[in-house]
């Protein structure tokens, strides 16, 4: 469970995911995390450097990733809707649904004028129905 953060709310609609992650690849804009899932599950997440750069100088081996979604966004309270860039002073970043893929939902996020997109396994839904939004956290 995400502490001490006002966008984590604890209700039957909202749900927060830890996933331990360790480093396989660099690359020059993103960074490339095997997450382990609750299940014990793996899959990759591509996060960018920028975002790794806010809680370390160097790529950590080893990540804690946080995943929280809200299905019904009127119960986000403490957050502005996002217009342009996302919010990138707090400890999590905000990503957009894009489509639903075969095995995986695409979730996007415009930032420094590059798109990163974040695969997210459909079995780590909750819902059937795949929020419109999720925040991601990130910690050592």
């Amino acid at each position: 469970m995400i502490r001490n953060n006002p966008v984590f709310i604890d209700n039957p609609e909202t749900e927060a995911k830890i996933y331990p992650s360790q480093l396989y690849k660099e690359g020059e804009k993103v960074v490339r995390y095997k997450c382990q899932s609750e299940n014990r599950d793996v899959f990759d997440l591509y996060i960018p450097n920028q975002l790794i750069n806010r809680i370390s100088s160097t790529n950590p081996p080893e990540l804690c990733i946080y995943i929280q979604t809200v299905l019904d966004q009127r119960n986000i309270r403490f957050l502005k809707k996002i217009e342009s860039d996302p919010i990138v002073d707090l400890d999590y970043i905000e990503l957009d649904f894009t489509e639903e893929m075969g095995n995986s939902i695409k979730y996007s996020i415009n930032w420094n004028n590059s798109s990163n997109l974040f695969y997210i396994p459909k079995k780590e839904f909750k819902f059937k129905t795949f929020p419109s939004r999720i925040y991601l956290f990130i910690s050592l």
